[in-house]
């Protein structure tokens, strides 16, 4: 047998008609009942999780995490836990239960606490796995992988104090040389006057 797409799920009775011969040859009819129980694959779509690259040391950030049940049945227990070396996360993103054809939401706190071993900074890489169930009670799981990098407090403030420096450099060489060219501008104006003058007192005289 095979369910429908547009079959909810659950338990059904189907009939059944036995025609058969006793020893005799006798027609006898028997009739009964069978319970099935009708199950509709799962189907559930999962946006990515969006990750920050870079994360300052102690810095905490709040995750979504977002379901979409695209199957006919219901689903259970809709959560998301988040793995990775460097970053502890506030606890499970409970999204709940869902029916079908319904989106759902949850989040979670993640925090950045520093790398195990050497050096607190560095690259790392996580997972985030989806939990959840069907009609049946049968557990399963779906997983997203992300990558970051966990980086110093102060690197920022270098970076824009760097940045406000090399401002203030070309702001101080545009200032010199718009002197210097006015500067220039006005010697080459005064000059050719100073020689006019020159050349009418000596006729005169």
């Amino acid at each position: 047998f095979r369910a429908r797409a547009a079959v909810p799920s659950g338990q059904y009775n189907i009939n059944i008609t036995m025609d058969y011969a006793d020893s005799k040859g006798n027609p006898i009819t028997a009739q009964g009942t069978v319970k099935v129980s009708a199950r509709q694959q799962v189907q559930i779509e999962l946006a990515p999780v969006h990750v920050p690259k870079e994360l300052q040391l102690g810095e905490t950030v709040e995750l979504q995490v977002q379901a979409m049940n695209l199957g006919k049945g219901k689903l259970y227990h809709v959560r998301a836990n988040m793995e990775a070396d460097g970053l502890t996360p506030s606890g499970t993103a409970f999204i709940g239960d869902m029916e079908a054809g319904t989106s759902m939401s949850g989040s979670m706190e993640l925090t950045a606490e520093g790398l195990d071993g050497d050096s607190l900074f560095g690259a790392t890489q996580g997972k985030i796995t989806f939990y959840y169930e069907d009609e049946g009670g049968n557990e399963l799981t779906q997983e997203q992988a992300f990558e970051t990098s966990i980086v110093s407090p102060l690197s920022g403030e270098r970076e824009n104090q760097t940045e406000d420096d090399t401002r203030q450099w070309w702001i101080i060489m545009t200032v010199i040389v718009v002197v210097l060219v006015q500067a220039a501008v006005i010697f080459f104006m005064r000059r050719p006057r100073r020689a006019h003058r020159g050349e009418v007192d000596y006729n005169e005289k």
